[in-house]
């Protein structure tokens, strides 16, 4: 069989495409050709394959850009005789009883051009050797489907030149609602009756039941013709990466369809054509002008006589209007009488539509046609006739732009409809108004088609939007009449009342509407972790939360901002929400009973379900707020597989509550140097603010604080998804974010960089770009951004993160050893530098002599001097601004002689620290130091025989008014003392062990600070535990992380400027 190659241009190539586009029909054809065009001319390699099934459509609308031109002849003449005489579509009436015998001969044509096409086999070979990146092909038949499977392209593209085609959605999964979305050769619109409801479900199961026959006769086809290995076309088309169709989202009735699903008509649609000198002057013969058009394949000349009789008279009837009649043949003396009409066998309608003198059109309502009048707004009379034009008109007719008259009536309609056209200036301007919608939609029809096939071409085959489980569920799974059947079994009164609901109800509502409810898990985070109700959030309230919602003085907008930054559910809130809170009826485990029961941490959570419960019914956002009825124990043992576990059960929580603890008074934005800005996230979301400071880029560290919404270009944020906990990795961050800080100051730019309160992680980031930018010390660039932001107090974890990286610039010779904060361990000379190492006293555990060690006589007690502070808190006695608030021992020289506050000796360690630390007069032996701050306390111990002097400050330890203990013989205040974890330790052993052999230790637990302030020796020891407890004054802080213990009421958080010295030998 011949078929012919022509090259056409050779450009620049983007991605190599294989169009297959067979000609069977003129507005096929020119939906093909402008797609093709549209591809060739933004620089894509093109090769147009055209298979000619029908001869009388072969050489129209042939793609004019296209790189390669491959057409296809076929050996007989079967197709064409079939299609030869088309007046049966006049006369036949288009009912689903005879939609098949219509539809005989065309799919007859489409199998005998299938078969012409297959049997080229050498150009199939040239094609598969082509190496094609994408392929479009129109799924009108399955023939394009089997050569795609033959030549290996896995990228493809399906194209409909139809509105969509109901053959192929269930298999690709898109859903076809036939209730409200007429078929494609419906009879009726989106508002049907039950009966017309029925004819629509018949017509789609005749019509598409008559293609998919076609479809397993072309399978055979290929398959004897490729081989038997082929897919088959059910397996193939789910496969498709794309399906782009002739409609428009705007235009057409709305319907539920795939993300896959493209919307691209309009393409097709030439905006403006320069208008021929001859139909100029027809257009200027009388003051309006009106075109009859039925198409391509229905001829106006094999129209019945008595109906061209019937819209000759009615021509008549307007002598001062021009019509414009496209007729196939040259025997219109039947129309001598009727001087206003004008014949022609092709007229240029796109550029007639175009023209302001143009009042209207008489079309079949093909899809082309009405896509075309659709956007050159001009008012029109339709008369379908068969297929998917029914439909079209349909379409039309609910913008109120078009009449609709059957082709049975037009002898009775036909008149009323023009008159309607020329006298109604309702359709003229809805025709108006359609067409500017259409001509500014937010992306042309063009733009989606390039960007989505490159898209393709560069990610495809895209497997992520194929509905799987869509496709493979049965009608009852997708009707849902299963669900509606088990439904119908379960107990009625599932909500007790207004205000309680049980297990059984809780389980219909995570069932039915998950969408619309919200649970709340008001037990502790770590009961949560263990397990919990699914979709469930945990309310894990602080105690200073919990006392502002006990008093009433909780902001509504803190409960619902939990809610929305906390639940999907609550961030896509398009109605009202159901809420279910629930506890736990048990008294938790450990509860020890004490005064101000409703403050601590430990009282029964009865009463905040409760209290919040009331609250968040007084807000009026809610459907409904009801408690579960026995609680999550009770709703665990009836429906385990609703309950899971949390995926990270160690790690530390931040608090549900967090940004409600945001300081309000706080230091807001702190400029560090002339183009960094510390903050918190409140500061981040003040766009009057941001803009007077000029900030325009943001380092946003945290995984939930909200982008802000000023900055428009991501090249301008940068996220570090850390939270503020013992185990963050917040190191690995540091060199990307300062080439990000960098790149903002080489381009004269701002930056904000900020977390939840701008405490701990934001200060860290600042701390490591000041350290590498001005070559500074970690304590040197803490203390540099701690004057400029007193308020900062990064934790344990990001403090030694800090020098480690502090060494690793040392490494990279950034700084120098001599400028270490800690003793640098040469690797060359193996020697340490600096000073010896000084051990802090905020550790998990400390080694003290025994009393034998130590002179008895010279203890003294040392009782703190409570006073009241700023804050309303006992707290003890104040210190100056030089002085370190650390927990420590110094040697002999210190001569502390009392429990006042004074200035500190030159020989305390570290002056400017403000990290809790404790240091030993004897020598540590440099070989057993911990490499790392997580190194354990073991190592550590006292080697002396000669009595020290302590110096104990520590602002953030709960004191006690209680007697002390002796631990170790050394007279310590019990609340520094944990007496659960007092007891003797064992002696160190190992090779560095220097002890003297009457040498016995002690070993104590202390609480550790809630905030490191610094690290400068190498003797830092931090026990790593996913739990470490925390303060009252931790619980409260903006960014902790820790669950809050149940401690005495009578034990008070000291304020983080007072400081505690206990003299004792």
């Amino acid at each position: 069989m011949p078929f012919f190659v022509i090259f056409l241009i050779d450009s620049v190539i983007s991605s190599n495409i294989l169009f297959i586009g067979p000609s069977f029909a003129p507005s096929h054809n020119n939906f093909y050709a402008k797609i093709a065009d549209t591809l060739s001319q933004n620089e894509h390699n093109l090769t147009f394959l055209r298979p000619i099934y029908d001869e009388r459509s072969r050489d129209k609308f042939m793609p004019k850009f296209a790189q390669k031109l491959i057409v296809i002849d076929k050996n007989g003449e079967d197709g064409k005789r079939n299609l030869d005489d088309s007046s049966h579509i006049w006369t036949t009436e288009f009912k689903m009883e005879n939609v098949k015998q219509n539809m005989k001969p065309f799919m007859e044509m489409l199998k005998a051009g299938c078969d012409s096409f297959l049997s080229n086999m050498n150009l199939l070979e040239d094609l598969r050797n082509s190496k094609f990146d994408v392929a479009f092909v129109e799924p009108f038949d399955a023939c394009g489907l089997g050569v795609i499977d033959y030549l290996g392209i896995s990228k493809f593209i399906l194209i409909t030149s139809t509105t969509h085609f109901d053959h192929i959605l269930p298999f690709i999964g898109e859903p076809l609602e036939l209730s409200y979305v007429p078929s494609v050769g419906s009879l009726h619109g989106d508002k049907m009756t039950i009966w017309q409801r029925y004819e629509n479900w018949k017509m789609d199961q005749v019509f598409s039941g008559t293609i998919r026959e076609l479809f397993d006769e072309e399978q055979t086809i290929y398959r004897e013709r490729l081989g038997q290995h082929l897919k088959s076309w059910k397996e193939i088309l789910p496969k498709a990466s794309l399906v782009l169709t002739n409609s428009n989202p705007i235009l057409d009735f709305p319907r539920p369809i795939l993300h896959k699903t493209i919307a691209i008509g309009g393409i097709s649609y030439k905006k403006s054509e320069i208008l021929e000198k001859e139909w100029n002057s027809v257009l200027q013969l009388r003051p309006r002008t009106i075109i009859i058009s039925f198409g391509s394949m229905a001829q106006s000349s094999q129209m019945p006589k008595e109906w061209r009789k019937s819209i000759l008279d009615v021509i008549t009837l307007f002598p001062d209007v021009t019509f414009i009649w496209k007729y196939e043949k040259d025997d219109v003396e039947w129309a001598n009488l009727a001087g206003n009409i004008r014949f022609a066998k092709w007229i240029p309608q796109s550029a007639l539509l175009g023209d302001r003198r143009l009042a209207g059109i008489v079309s079949h309502a093909g899809l082309s046609s009405v896509i075309e009048l659709a956007y050159s707004g001009k008012p029109a009379i339709l008369i379908p006739l068969f297929g998917d034009q029914f439909r079209n008109s349909k379409m039309m007719a609910r913008h109120g732009s078009v009449e609709i008259v059957e082709k049975f009536r037009i002898a009775s309609d036909f008149k009323i409809a023009l008159e309607s056209l020329l006298r109604s200036d309702g359709m003229l301007q809805n025709a108006r108004n359609l067409s500017r919608k259409l001509q500014n939609q937010p992306f042309t029809p063009n733009e989606l088609l390039l960007k989505w096939t490159s898209f393709v071409a560069e990610f495809g085959p895209l497997d992520s939007l194929d509905p799987k489980s869509a496709r493979n569920l049965n009608f009852l799974q997708k009707s849902f009449l299963d669900v509606y059947g088990i439904h119908g079994v379960m107990p009625d009164m599932t909500i007790l009342d207004n205000a309680t609901i049980n297990a059984c109800g809780l389980s219909s509502l995570l069932r039915q509407s998950p969408k619309t409810t919200l649970i709340v898990d008001c037990r502790g985070f770590t009961e949560f972790n263990e397990s919990h109700v699914r979709t469930s959030v945990n309310a894990f309230f602080s105690k200073l939360i919990r006392r502002r919602l006990f008093e009433n003085k909780l902001d509504d907008s803190c409960l619902l901002q939990q809610l929305t930054s906390h639940s999907a559910v609550c961030r896509e809130m398009s109605e009202k929400l159901d809420v279910v809170l629930y506890g736990d009826e048990e008294k938790p485990r450990g509860t020890v009973k004490r005064r101000n029961a409703s403050y601590n941490g430990c009282e029964n959570s009865s009463k905040i379900l409760k209290t919040l419960r009331d609250r968040l019914e007084e807000t009026q956002k809610f459907r409904a707020v009801m408690v579960l009825e026995g609680g999550y124990k009770k709703f665990e043992s009836q429906y385990p597989q609703l309950c899971e576990a949390s995926p990270g059960m160690n790690r530390i929580p931040q608090s549900f509550s967090q940004p409600c603890l945001s300081i309000p008074n706080g230091d807001g934005i702190t400029k560090i140097t002339p183009f960094i800005y510390l903050g918190s996230q409140i500061d981040s979301l003040d766009e009057n603010m941001l803009k007077a400071l000029d900030i325009t880029s943001v380092i946003n560290l945290s995984v939930t604080c909200p982008k802000s919404v000023c900055i428009k270009d991501e090249k301008n944020f940068m996220r570090i998804p850390v939270n503020d906990s013992y185990q963050e990795k917040l190191y690995p961050y540091f060199p990307e974010a300062y080439e990000f800080l960098e790149s903002v100051r080489m381009e004269g730019k701002k930056c904000l960089i900020h977390c939840l309160a701008g405490i701990s992680r934001s200060p860290t980031l600042c701390i490591s770009y000041i350290m590498k930018h001005k070559k500074m010390s970690s304590d040197e660039a803490y203390r540099y951004v701690k004057n400029l932001r007193p308020s900062i107090s990064p934790n344990f974890n990001f403090m030694g993160q800090l020098l480690e990286y502090e060494n690793q610039l040392i490494k990279e010779n950034v700084l120098r050893p001599e400028q270490a904060s800690r003793p640098y361990r040469n690797e060359k000379t193996s020697q340490d530098l600096l000073c010896p190492p000084k051990v802090p006293k905020s550790v998990s555990s400390v080694f003290t002599p025994t009393p034998e060690a130590s002179n008895e006589e010279s203890m003294s007690d040392a009782e703190p001097s409570a006073t009241v502070n700023e804050n309303g808190k006992r707290s003890l006695t104040e210190m100056p601004p030089c002085r370190p608030k650390a927990l420590g021992i110094s040697n002999r020289k210190a001569q502390l002689s009392s429990a006042a506050s004074v200035p500190i000796t030159p020989d305390v360690p570290s002056p400017s620290s403000e990290f809790s630390r404790l240091s030993f007069e004897a020598g540590i032996d440099p070989e057993n130091q911990p490499s790392s701050p997580s190194s354990t306390a073991s190592s550590y111990y006292s080697s002396s025989e000669d009595s020290s002097q302590l110096a104990y400050t520590n602002p953030c330890f709960v004191m006690s008014r209680a007697p002390t203990k002796e631990c170790g013989g050394i007279r310590i205040p019990s609340a520094l003392v944990n007496p659960v974890f007092c007891d003797e330790a064992n002696e160190p052993s190992g090779s560095g062990s220097r002890a003297p052999p009457n040498f016995r230790f002690k070993k104590f637990v202390s609480r550790p600070t809630s905030r490191p302030e610094c690290l400068r020796s190498s003797g830092v020891i931090l026990l790593q535990h996913s739990q470490l407890p925390a303060t009252t004054e931790e619980t409260e802080s903006p960014e902790s992380g820790f669950n809050e213990s149940c401690v005495d009421d009578d034990r008070k958080s000291i304020s983080s400027t007072s400081s505690l010295e206990i003299s004792c030998k």
